[in-house]
């Protein structure tokens, strides 16, 4: 009708394309116009149902919430965007409280991201990722969809190569205490074990660099590389020391080791005993 009524083609196609995907393995749309006519639609109504107090439950799903988040999520992997879900969320969620004078529960954002964050996990298992796996790589970062996707690639490749077996053995221990924000300074070592890992900052400091560039598998080469020196230094160092000063900054220098390779993935998800 667009194309008989003179529109030229791409507005034709980008309408035949809005309502793409149909179902979870029909076709995507192909044109860069299509793709993000069929997003808005997709995310307005999934966050306009939702915003309103509809709910997908059980096998009731009336207004299509199921298959737009499944849209949603397909054409953003497919596509390579790496929009963020977040921030496209409370956007859309501004709209309807600004424009449309709705009433919106505070709660609303958590659970449409909770509902898309269910059907990827379920796309994820579909395709074939082991959960553990991709549990790991969500509880890290659900927010872009390729992103999503890259991360689960590297944790799979490092979880076939026994050479990582000592990374994910010290990340364990790691683990223990890691606190989420705390700052990493130098500081006045008092064993050499801590000396010489503190003589290795530069490395420490660009895990952090190699993430923020997602460069994803420089980090875990970076961690392979100290791994050996942190093992060493976590059996010679009490960590939470009575020197308040001193754990504060031990825990800056866990969090610096940690804290990089906890934003591509979480290794406590991980069940490596089902693997070897």
């Amino acid at each position: 009708y667009a194309r008989l009524s003179g529109e030229d083609d791409l507005v034709s196609r980008a309408i035949a394309e809005q309502y793409l995907p149909r179902g979870a393995k029909s076709a995507l749309p192909q044109s860069e116009a299509g793709m993000l006519l069929s997003l808005a639609d997709k995310f307005d109504s999934l966050v306009g149902f939702m915003a309103a107090g509809v709910r997908a439950t059980g096998s009731l799903d009336p207004f299509g919430l199921r298959r737009n988040a499944i849209g949603i999520l397909r054409i953003l992997e497919g596509a390579g965007l790496s929009l963020s879900i977040g921030k496209t969320v409370d956007e859309a969620l501004a709209i309807y409280r600004t424009e449309n004078d709705l009433a919106v529960e505070d709660t609303v954002k958590d659970e449409i991201l909770a509902f898309l964050r269910g059907r990827l996990t379920t796309m994820l298992e579909n395709e074939g990722y082991e959960k553990d796996v991709a549990a790991s790589v969500l509880a890290a970062s659900d927010d872009s969809v390729p992103d999503v996707y890259k991360r689960l690639a590297l944790v799979e490749k490092i979880l076939a190569d026994e050479d990582y077996d000592v990374v994910f053995t010290v990340l364990g221990r790691l683990k223990n205490f890691y606190r989420e924000g705390l700052p990493f300074a130098d500081f006045d070592a008092e064993n050499e074990s801590e000396e010489a890992l503190l003589a290795r900052k530069d490395e420490i400091s660009g895990l952090t660099k190699a993430t923020d560039a997602k460069n994803y598998e420089a980090t875990l080469a970076g961690f392979l590389n100290l791994a050996p020196a942190i093992d060493r230094y976590l059996d010679d160092t009490m960590i939470l020391t009575e020197d308040e000063t001193m754990k504060n900054a031990r825990l800056g220098l866990v969090a610096a080791l940690y804290g990089p390779v906890a934003r591509i993935f979480d290794p406590a998800e991980i069940q490596r005993s089902d693997r070897r």
